[in-house]
């Protein structure tokens, strides 16, 4: 008799400050982790065949940064450059001799909230707060992708115009801005938070920024695609403090039109783990 075979897949999520990894056994994750994001392919491919354990993988689902067509190739906008030649995708694809999917990672958050949020809401915008504002697009149901498969690139969206050039993707990137409160090292924004809430003047500078760049594009969101709900995910939006900002920053531009309807913003139920649940899913539902 055939003893019964546990499906185990294998999920990463590639965030530009964190990457972390999760095997989901039966649909349960049974092991997770994180290391500091790698830049470099040769270290990132010994990083991952020392974590991966291959016996009975059923597939392996990638949450990253970026836009990626079905051979796993960069469509632009990649965390990591050196995965955007598809080489990365094909060396799993080899090496392990199963299925391998790589998607956005705020779809694959979008992906999550559709499949286990409430099905009621079939019409959303997901905001993934994390090192650079990735946004997912959910309509009738459907993930958007656009005809060229960039949908949803809320954070390349001008952000202010200096007099001679559009800055894009700066005010709302926490990962830039805490580099700016530290000085060009590597910093927390969640500490920026926390000195603006004790009267740094530089940091409140910083959070106020972000949380009207933010709002902004939430604004946005609802005027382009006439949505009833927009979540907000990752790390950042579990601080209370920056969705309570955000939200009375929306709740102002709201007031802009009033015979439109204006989405509610709602921090996901998922927290962390939304992106690591799409890509289990990207693998669990091959159709999506």
């Amino acid at each position: 008799m055939c003893e019964y075979m546990k499906e185990k897949i294998f999920v990463l999520d590639i965030g530009g400050t964190y990457t972390k990894y999760a095997y989901f056994i039966d649909g349960n994750i049974e092991e997770s982790g994180k290391w500091n994001t790698i830049y470099d392919y040769d270290k990132l491919i010994e990083k991952v065949s020392s974590t991966i354990k291959p016996d009975n993988l059923y597939g392996i689902g990638i949450s990253s940064g970026g836009f990626w067509n079905k051979e796993g190739i960069s469509q632009g906008f990649e965390t990591i450059e050196c995965t955007a030649d598809g080489r990365f995708v094909n060396f799993l694809k080899e090496k392990y001799h199963c299925p391998v999917r790589i998607e956005n990672d705020a779809r694959c958050a979008s992906i999550c909230q559709k499949i286990l949020g409430d099905k009621s809401i079939n019409d959303f915008v997901f905001f993934a707060l994390g090192s650079s504002l990735g946004c997912g697009v959910v309509i009738d149901g459907k993930i958007l992708r656009g005809a060229n498969n960039q949908a949803g690139s809320m954070f390349a969206m001008p952000e202010f115009f200096d007099g001679q050039k559009y800055i894009s993707d700066y005010f709302a990137n926490s990962l830039k801005r805490s580099k700016d409160y530290s000085l060009g090292k590597k910093g927390d924004f969640c500490f920026v938070s926390e000195m603006a809430k004790k009267g740094d003047v530089k940091a409140i500078e910083i959070i106020d920024k972000y949380c009207q760049i933010v709002a902004l594009k939430a604004y946005y969101a609802t005027l382009m695609y006439d949505i009833k709900t927009i979540y907000l995910g990752g790390a950042i939006s579990q601080n209370k403090d920056l969705f309570d900002k955000i939200n009375c920053e929306y709740e102002k531009l709201s007031t802009l039109h009033s015979g439109k309807k204006q989405a509610t913003l709602e921090i996901s139920a998922f927290k962390e783990e939304a992106n690591l649940l799409g890509a289990y899913f990207l693998i669990k539902d091959m159709q999506i």
